[in-house]
């Protein structure tokens, strides 16, 4: 029963969550439609033809526009100019041959039988003379006319007679004067040339279709007519009937209201299009932020980046509307050194169509955007510190006014207006890094987002709370330096955050701030004793076990990231102090001692940067104890603190993989043998210089040495 009532609870979780990020995607939706319904208020004009223009328009900018009027008549006279299309009649000829046989028939059958009238009507082009001599020829002569009469018809219609009246009547004159030719009978020609006058029809018929549509092409083939438009012109003056004119400025100034040009088709379309946005977003965090994607407060953070942005731009597109190449840029910087740089380029691509909406759908407006976008993204681990700041801000700059400059030569612009604009652009480039900096100092507490900017300031040993170990505790801060050194080249090895890892095992030990001279690493510099000497081991493992708390309290204190505290809280997870276990086991008779009492009460490590940590700590204590370390002892040490760890379960929460375990385990080998097994070369003429002096003084070092692995071996070295 315990199980399915946990089950129902993640189930219940769950849908809350679902539920939670609908709602946030619909009022991410809601809220970008309404900042780019802003453009239409007041700025925009939702005009029609023939309305009166509410107010004076004047041109914000050197445009050109399409002159409609103009472009359609020269339309309409390349369609005037294409001949009407005509296509093949296949039965043309057959149907005609049919007539001119049925003709012939009803001369020869019955003829007797036939009255003037009929015949009449059957030939009426032909005198009832000539009828009269076919009837009274014989047979030979009469099939002599017909064949002669079909051949006629045959090469007539070999050449394409239209369905039109001009065309016909020319093919019934040409017969007439090819029978003529063709027989020498008066008669012969006169009932041959009705005959087949009667019988030859059009082989070519119109075909509308295909006229029409070869004149759209015509019509499509004629390039708009572009007339200037220069900033200052009046576009309409108020009260003044709009025109298809006064539109086509309007439009080419994206002074036009998409609802007004479409109505509901262009509001649907808007609609879908944010849509298509808002889940491309969506789909991109859960793909390639995962962190992101399960933070509502970080999706939050995106869209807060995302809306203010767009209303930014809004705010300045008339008197500014490259503006964008400043804004957008800063709005891909932020995202990507807070939130992921794989949700910045999808954050760009979205940003940059809804800017190029914003301003009427102009490409020249949302290409060249894109482009100092994906400029911005390359260069977002460069812009801290300020040395790499100005090298990121002199790349966007550069950036920024080649795409202004190839945009303006796209859309033909005047060279004055095009070098203003890329003089701009370039300005807005070195300007963006710098307000992508302040906000992203400004967000990252708020959120608690740990950015690598933050990271980089706490790596800095100028920082506070490092100055104070530096001071204080001395071995723990050289001791914290060679973990970090060794937990950095382990994380590099499978492709974890290792500037995240760095910070963090520097910082890892901060709580024996509270009580340095405990710690055995500390004891030599800070000239004090071995205070565990003194101790009982239930005693000395509470000093110990106490300083993870104490860090993480310290690290709250000094306001170090919510990443950075778990890391302190998870480096030792919930391993056992065995030295101060085995040593109360051994001392006391009475009841074993419980072994919780000797364990950490932090959590296990839940991601890979914190466990990275935790081994790299073992290892780097464990190697010092080494009395004669070598390759294959450093690797034998480190194979057995990885599987012993793996073994208590302590590696369970933290992604790691068997492939990530063995990489880590090369590499802790790899520094701990470049640390601990390096020679040094013999300075002879330093040796003759110090003489004997020199010889006997090599002996303090050895028995430092000595002392200092008898202190390795003793309780307190077990607190790293």
């Amino acid at each position: 029963m315990r199980e399915s009532g946990e089950d129902r609870l993640a189930s219940g979780t769950q849908r809350l969550r679902t539920w939670r990020l609908i709602l946030g995607g619909a009022v991410w939706v809601l809220l970008c439609l309404i900042l780019l319904a802003y453009n239409h208020y007041p700025g925009r004009l939702a005009l029609q033809v023939g309305e009166k223009s509410p107010r004076d328009v004047r041109s914000f900018r050197t445009v050109k526009y399409i002159d409609p009027d103009e472009t359609q008549r020269l339309k309409e006279e390349a369609a005037e100019r294409q001949e009407p299309v005509y296509s093949r009649v296949p039965t043309a000829l057959t149907d005609a041959k049919n007539d001119l046989h049925r003709a012939f028939d009803l001369l020869e059958t019955s003829s007797q039988d036939l009255s003037a009238a009929a015949l009449k009507e059957a030939f009426p082009e032909v005198s009832q003379s000539s009828l009269s001599w076919f009837l009274s020829a014989d047979q030979d002569t009469r099939q002599s006319v017909r064949e002669g009469a079909v051949g006629l018809l045959e090469k007539a219609m070999e050449r394409p007679i239209r369905d039109i009246s001009e065309t016909l009547a020319q093919a019934r004159k040409e017969l007439r004067e090819a029978a003529s030719r063709e027989f020498r009978s008066r008669s012969a020609v006169e009932l041959v040339g009705g005959a087949l006058s009667g019988a030859v029809r059009p082989n070519r018929r119109l075909d509308a279709e295909a006229t029409a549509s070869r004149r759209q092409e015509a019509m499509a083939e004629v390039k708009g007519v572009e007339r200037p438009l220069q900033a200052g012109d009046i576009v309409v003056l108020k009260g003044e009937r709009v025109t298809h004119h006064h539109l086509a400025m309007l439009r080419a100034l994206g002074l036009t209201s998409p609802w007004a040009a479409g109505g509901w088709s262009k509001s649907a379309s808007l609609v879908l299009l944010v849509l298509l946005g808002v889940a491309f977003l969506g789909i991109s965090a859960r793909q390639f932020a995962p962190t992101t994607y399960q933070n509502i407060g970080h999706l939050v953070l995106l869209g807060l980046v995302i809306c203010v942005t767009i209303f930014a731009f809004n705010l300045f597109l008339l008197p500014l509307p490259n503006l964008s190449m400043f804004f957008l840029p800063a709005s891909t910087l932020i995202i990507a050194v807070l939130l992921s740089p794989h949700l910045a380029f999808a954050a760009a691509v979205v940003q940059s169509l809804l800017v190029g909406l914003a301003a009427g759908g102009s490409l020249t407006l949302t290409l060249p955007t894109l482009g100092s976008c994906m400029v911005a993204l390359a260069a977002a681990n460069h812009i801290w510190p300020p040395s790499r700041l100005v090298r990121a801000s002199a790349q966007l700059a550069i950036a920024n006014f080649f795409l202004s400059a190839a945009a303006g030569v796209l859309a033909d612009v005047s060279w004055g207006e095009l070098a203003r604009n890329a003089g701009m652009a370039f300005g807005y480039g070195a300007c963006a890094p710098l307000l992508a900096l302040g906000a992203i100092f400004l967000l990252q507490r708020p959120f608690d987002i740990t950015s690598h900017v933050r990271l980089l300031e706490l790596s800095n040993p100028k920082e506070p709370l490092l100055q104070r170990l530096q001071a204080e505790a001395p071995g723990t801060y050289y001791s914290s330096m060679i973990v970090a050194n060794l937990a950095e080249a382990a994380a590099q090895s499978i492709g974890a955050d290792s500037l995240l890892v760095r910070v963090g095992a520097v910082h890892h030990d901060i709580g024996k701030l509270r009580r340095p001279g405990l710690f055995v690493e500390n004891q030599f510099l800070l000239g004090t004793e071995n205070a565990h000497a003194r101790l009982s081991p239930y005693l000395s493992a509470l000093v110990i076990l106490a300083h993870v708390r104490d860090g993480v309290e310290l690290a709250r204190r000094y306001g170090l990231p919510r990443v950075i505290q778990d890391i302190i809280e998870e480096h030792h997870g919930t391993t056992l102090v065995s030295y101060f276990y085995h040593q109360a086991r051994s001392r006391q008779s009475g009841p074993a001692p419980q072994e919780g009492q000797y364990r950490y009460e932090g959590r296990r490590p839940r991601s890979k940067e914190s466990a990275i940590i935790m081994l790299a700590d073992a290892v780097q204590a464990a190697a010092k104890s080494l009395s004669h370390p070598n390759s294959e002892k450093m690797e034998s040490l480190v194979e057995a603190i990885v599987n012993e760890r793996q073994r208590d379960g302590q590696l369970q929460d933290s992604e790691l993989t068997f492939r990530d375990l063995s990489m880590l385990k090369e590499s802790f080998t790899r520094s701990l043998q470049g640390l601990h097994l390096h020679t040094r070369m013999e300075y002879p003429s330093f040796m003759r210089i110090l003489g004997e002096d020199a010889s006997a003084n090599t002996e303090l070092p050895e028995k430092t040495s000595e002392r200092s692995r008898s202190q390795t071996r003793s309780p307190e070295r077990h607190a790293g």
